[in-house]
């Protein structure tokens, strides 16, 4: 999963490869960020968005991180919810 220097890193590389195309709504740090934010979240509100094929290489990976994320956790908290159900069956 991503940690925040990596969600900055991929964020600040979208901004260089954005900031300066045609018709780009990545143009600051600050729409950056929050694209990245939202884009790992799964939430992608669609105000800001990559509109160069690296720029949506870069956002097809935070959505990458963002599914393994919250795979990870999901498989936690089945593999805890199993353990307590097998626990308390064998008592």
């Amino acid at each position: 999963s991503l940690g925040v220097g990596q969600l900055a890193g991929l964020a600040l590389a979208a901004l260089v490869a954005e900031r300066d195309a045609p018709g780009a709504t990545i143009t600051t740090f600050g729409d950056a960020i929050w694209w990245a934010i939202v884009t790992i979240a799964t939430v992608g509100y669609g105000d800001v968005y990559p509109v160069t094929p690296l720029g949506r290489i870069y956002g097809a990976a935070l959505m990458a991180g963002g599914f393994a994320m919250l795979g990870v956790a999901s498989a936690t908290i089945v593999s805890y919810i199993s353990e307590k159900t097998r626990a308390e069956s064998t008592r």
